[in-house]
């Protein structure tokens, strides 16, 4: 939300992490019409830039419209792509990581947790990731979804497959590299847990 930091962003896996809330997560921001966030003075004052995506899938769980009574259905809503306490680069990695974060704490963080604290590993994870196999792919595909200037893409989904598929997919296929580099990282430069 407009006011919150990258940093506000990462404290929040301490809370996930000492919860163990991995059925938590963030929602989209829905900009509704009448809202006082759709405000064009609000918008202005807090530098607000919005983009239009839509949802075709029912709830979290992936119960999809495709198969359904409403298979050709899409809900068109804007959501915040940057504001002032936030770049468009950040809301993407934010958006990634809050889809990729639960899975991290619950899968990847107990084999590190000795060494690293749960907001510093989420930090340093996204770091390490960005260089695995197939983060290109998901961050173009994001940041096309964040761009006013391309066709309003399904935020529920990463192409064609829902989107928490996608990125437990991803970790899975790099969590090794993202547990050894973890342990080479923080050999190099100890970080206080």
């Amino acid at each position: 939300m407009p006011g919150s930091t990258l940093d506000d962003f990462y404290k929040e896996f301490e809370v996930i992490w000492n919860f163990k809330a991995w059925g938590s997560f963030r929602h989209d921001y829905m900009i509704l019409p009448d809202s006082e966030l759709s405000n064009p003075d609000y918008l202005k004052e807090y530098d607000i830039q919005l983009v239009e995506v839509y949802s075709d899938i029912a709830d979290e769980d992936g119960i999809d419209n495709w198969h359904g009574l409403y298979q050709a259905q899409r809900n068109y809503f804007k959501t915040v792509a940057s504001c002032y306490s936030f770049t468009k680069e950040e809301m993407i990695e934010m958006w990634l990581m809050n889809h990729a974060g639960n899975t991290l704490l619950q899968t990847i963080y107990p084999k590190v947790q000795n060494l690293i604290d749960p907001i510093n590993f989420g930090k340093l994870s996204f770091k390490i990731l960005k260089n695995g196999i197939g983060f290109d792919s998901i961050w173009k595909y994001v940041s096309d979804l964040y761009d006013p200037n391309t066709p309003a893409q399904s935020i529920k989904r990463i192409y064609t497959q829902q989107r928490n598929e996608v990125i437990d997919t991803f970790i899975e296929n790099n969590k090794h590299i993202l547990i050894s580099e973890i342990h080479r990282i923080i050999e190099l430069e100890p970080i206080d847990a």
